[in-house]
């Protein structure tokens, strides 16, 4: 019984993001799920409000981002910004709606090559 409260007690605390005040903000996760032999990390991300950047998340990894400082433009249809590593410039973009308290996840996919799927960000 006490194994199953601890258990409960840890999900509610970590199952949405909120500062010291107790107030609620959205995060977003970043997968990148793009091929290894593509040899793409994610370098940046931009959103209204944010920029993370000297990013190095390579194929296969992933980040989750608070979004603490407030969403001037709110919460609904945010273009965030993805950009790949390499001689080749490639940004990818998405809209976003975000929740309070929720995490919202995007991902990088795509290879290099042809007849490859093309880079893409949902």
């Amino acid at each position: 019984m006490k194994k199953l409260m601890i258990l409960v007690l840890a999900v509610t605390m970590f199952s949405c993001s909120s500062d010291d005040d107790g107030n609620s903000y959205p995060s977003l996760r970043v997968v990148n799920d793009i091929c290894e032999s593509a040899l793409k990390d994610i370098e940046y991300v931009e959103l209204l409000n944010y920029n993370f950047e000297t990013l190095n998340i390579p194929s296969g990894g992933e980040q989750t981002f608070a979004l603490d400082n407030g969403m001037p433009g709110g919460l609904e249809n945010i273009q965030v910004k993805v950009h790949l590593s390499g001689a080749q410039i490639i940004n990818l973009y998405t809209d976003v709606d975000f929740v309070n308290g929720e995490t919202v996840t995007i991902t990088a996919t795509g290879c290099d090559g042809e007849g490859s799927e093309p880079y893409d960000l949902n």
